[in-house]
């Protein structure tokens, strides 16, 4: 049995349906809704589910074997109230008919939540239909349902056309910053399906956990241009230039062609492209490729191609660049040789300066006297006298004058 309210007013009552299923039996009565009540609560349950009974057993000669009881418009906080009151009611109705106590199972659906699912795998099939949302008839009834009691999510029916997605749209992109591979991968199929392509272009420069060649190869069939633009951007991000600019090429995209060959750093790219504006009569993407590609080109290629293919006017500039280039290099080799040169012969001249300096200091001192020798150096020792002591001879040589005086008071022997 399944009943269900679709219309309620505080004041005055409701028209409600009542379900009886096994035998389909639908009847229509006033249902009478408790008024100033936060809870959507039933007035006279009793006679209403007796009558039902009643109802059923005429039609399908038996009585029920279970009641199945599906209840809405009941939030987590009230499970406890119902279960109280509309169960007592309901076991009320069925004793006074039956004289026991019935087998109940009591549902509470809530479709008014914040919970929203989607599928881990968008591209399989076993998990998701073709427009990327879970199968219908999905049931989740673990990780995220209540600890204690038992719940279960399910998904009735199929979703729209990306329906669901978007429904957790605004939290994904708020937690795109976390940069998960299946959150980003979801966000980008849905800008892809809604052909959102700033906001693609947006999430592959910020957010390059996911899987860029996939992407890359679905967008480069898609029929708008700015999305296999991002197809060729996503092949340059991942290094394979030849993919990027064979992609460019096949657009007339030339600005993007010239971009990746000069990000590339690769001259055999550079000057092929030189060759294909060439083949392709595009002389003004030539002249503005020898720009873009200014430090990959070799001068002698650049003008070798635009002299054989008469195409030296639009290469004139780039001559003019390349020429006033390496003539400033020159120039400020020149300059810095001669600062350099400057700078040593100033430093020669301090050195002479301070020599010249030096050597007049010298002139001016007095001249030095030699030294008196040492004793034990050969010399003669200057003679030492007074104090009553006889001068000494030095180093064996005779002494000179007369012999030495006896001291005062004292003979000689």
């Amino acid at each position: 049995m399944a009943l269900s309210v679709h219309k309620v007013t505080v004041k005055s009552s409701s028209m409600g349906w009542k379900t009886l299923s096994s035998t389909i039996i639908i009847t229509i009565s006033e249902i009478q809704m408790a008024p100033h009540t936060r809870l959507r609560e039933f007035l006279n349950l009793q006679n209403i589910f007796r009558e039902l009974l009643l109802a059923f057993v005429e039609r399908s000669k038996q009585r029920p074997k279970q009641l199945i009881f599906y209840r809405d418009g009941v939030s987590e906080g009230q499970f406890k109230q119902v279960l109280e009151q509309e169960i007592h009611e309901i076991e009320k109705a069925w004793t006074a008919l039956y004289n026991e106590k019935p087998k109940i199972t009591f549902v509470v659906v809530q479709k008014r939540h914040h919970t929203r699912l989607f599928p881990s795998k968008p591209k399989d099939r076993q998990y998701a239909d073709k427009s990327g949302n879970i199968r219908a008839g999905t049931v989740v009834d673990n990780n995220i349902c209540h600890p204690t009691e038992f719940d279960f999510f399910l998904c009735g029916h199929a979703g729209a056309k990306a329906g669901q997605l978007h429904l957790v749209k605004p939290y994904m992109v708020a937690v795109q910053s976390n940069n998960v591979s299946a959150m980003n991968e979801a966000l980008n199929e849905l800008y892809v399906e809604d052909e959102d392509y700033e906001r693609l272009r947006e999430s592959v420069d910020m957010h390059d956990n996911f899987d860029q060649i996939g992407l890359a190869q679905k967008l480069e069939k898609h029929e708008l241009l700015e999305m296999r633009r991002i197809a060729a951007y996503i092949y340059k991000k991942a290094g394979r230039w030849k993919q990027s600019i064979a992609l460019s090429k096949k657009d007339n995209m030339y600005k993007d062609c010239m971009e990746t060959c000069s990000q590339s750093g690769d001259r055999e790219l550079s000057e092929d492209l030189l060759v294909y504006f060439i083949e392709k009569g595009k002389k003004e993407c030539f002249a503005s490729c020898l720009f873009i590609c200014y430090d990959l080109i070799r001068p002698d290629v650049a003008l070798e191609l635009a002299w054989m293919n008469n195409m030296v006017d639009f290469a004139f500039p780039y001559l003019l660049q390349f020429i006033r280039e390496y003539t400033s290099k020159v120039d400020d080799l020149v300059k810095d040789k001669i600062e350099s040169q400057k700078e040593e012969r100033a430093k020669e001249k301090e050195e002479k300066d301070l020599a010249a300096q030096q050597n007049m200091y010298a002139q001016l001192l007095p001249l030095a006297l030699p030294a008196p020798p040492m004793p034990g150096m050969g010399g003669p020792p200057p003679p030492m006298g007074g104090m009553g002591m006889p001068p000494m001879a030095g180093m064996g040589m005779p002494p000179m004058g007369p012999g030495p005086m006896p001291a005062f008071g004292m003979g000689g022997y």
